[in-house]
């Protein structure tokens, strides 16, 4: 019968290489959001970042309470969708990988 060797540290690096490339994945969003995102003052581009969470990375506008109007749009003005634009982009670009 054919011997077969284990790597007792597998899972370990599983998980940093799959934490390596949610974290190239996720620089790519916050990129691309900042390069779709509205800019007035600058204020909600500027606050556009990656957060490093417990299981991945949590990219979005942090601090800026109107950053959810200009995603989503209001009753009077449009969603500019900044965000679901960068994300969406991030899944094309590596769906050809």
């Amino acid at each position: 019968m054919a011997h077969v060797e284990t790597n007792p540290n597998l899972q370990e690096q599983l998980k940093a290489y799959m934490m390596r490339q949610l974290k190239i994945r996720a620089d790519y969003v916050e990129q691309k959001a900042k390069e779709f995102c509205p800019v007035d003052t600058g204020t909600l581009k500027d606050s556009i970042e990656t957060q490093k969470q417990p299981d991945g990375y949590e990219v979005g506008s942090f601090g800026i309470s109107y950053a959810k109007y200009i995603e989503f749009g209001t009753t009077r003005h449009g969603p500019v969708a900044f965000v679901r634009r960068a994300v969406a982009a991030m899944l094309l670009a590596f769906s050809k990988r």
